[in-house]
């Protein structure tokens, strides 16, 4: 190789690395609610690795499941991100962190897909949207209760929705048991069968159709579990494996492992993450402000 070509391409190759700023990343690992699988991978990890130089290594699934995972030392994150406070509040009260601080919140809606046989149904807006759930036929998709939250808010949401309109019956016509295997999957195997068209509708946080460009119908208040709407459903209760669960707030925290591998790239995450920066990304992906939310202590 000519002297000339060899010097150009060393002085390319000199800028590159100056010029990249995600040379050199180092790994941050985050065990995360399934559903904020998109914004993690397409939104906050890239902006992530730019700004910070920072690589986030990712779990995702149900957050129960993985509060239990952390505080059997099965994994040993960096930063959990739970929603609802019930699976931080479990990693709390064993000691596995201080505090956890809210980032964002959102709402439960039902996604529905373009396939299905019924999506006319539902753009038209003229049936409810709990009579089109009840429809013969119906293919729909939830998560499973006993590990992740959204499933778990969805049944009350039904028993909710059946004591506003007098029908106390209504979670079970459309859910059927608590845990009916026909209708329970992994929270990205609901999204994906639904984008296939092999679900017709889901249970859903408003952030994952926004983030995959499903349609979607808004629930009202406080079925959709919004600000407030867990006192209002304080009398709602829901029996699993011998306890009483209720509707809890559909706020995320994040919380910093007191064994965390990395606790100063932990830190660095957090803050980040509360940043104007970090929560344009959020809105961007159907997330709302944590606005009054407060602090898990």
């Amino acid at each position: 190789m000519p002297k000339k070509l060899t010097t150009s391409l060393f002085v390319a190759l000199i800028a590159l690395a100056v010029f990249d700023k995600t040379a050199g990343a180092q790994r941050v690992q985050v065990a995360y609610a399934g559903s904020m699988t998109a914004v993690m991978n397409r939104g906050l990890g890239p902006a992530l690795r730019r700004d910070l130089r920072l690589r986030l290594e990712g779990r995702a699934q149900g957050a129960y499941g993985l509060a239990h995972l952390i505080i059997s030392g099965a994994i040993r994150p960096d930063i959990f991100i739970s929603i609802t406070p019930g699976p931080m509040r479990i990693v709390l009260r064993a000691g596995f962190a201080r505090r956890a601080r809210p980032i964002a919140r959102t709402q439960l809606v039902v996604a529905y897909s373009p396939h299905s046989r019924f999506a006319n149904l539902f753009r038209a807006g003229t049936t409810a949207w709990w009579q089109i759930l009840e429809k013969p036929g119906l293919r729909l998709g939830r998560t499973n209760p006993e590990t992740d939250p959204q499933g778990r808010n969805f049944l009350l949401m039904l028993r909710a929705a059946g004591r506003q309109l007098g029908q106390p019956q209504l979670a079970q016509a459309i859910a059927g048991k608590p845990l009916n295997r026909r209708q329970i999957f992994p929270e990205a195997e609901v999204m994906a069968r639904l984008q296939a068209g092999q679900l017709d509708a889901s249970a859903a946080y408003q952030t994952q159709p926004v983030a995959l460009g499903l349609p979607f119908i808004h629930l009202p208040w406080p079925l959709n579990l919004g600000p407030g709407s867990h006192r209002a459903l304080a009398h709602i209760r829901l029996r699993l494996n011998g306890k009483n669960y209720r509707a809890g707030r559909l706020v995320f925290y994040a919380a910093i492992l007191a064994r965390a591998p990395h606790p100063r790239r932990a830190r660095k995450l957090i803050h980040w993450l509360l940043r104007p920066a970090a929560q344009k990304i959020l809105r961007q992906y159907g997330y709302d402000a944590a606005a009054s939310a407060r602090p898990l202590p």
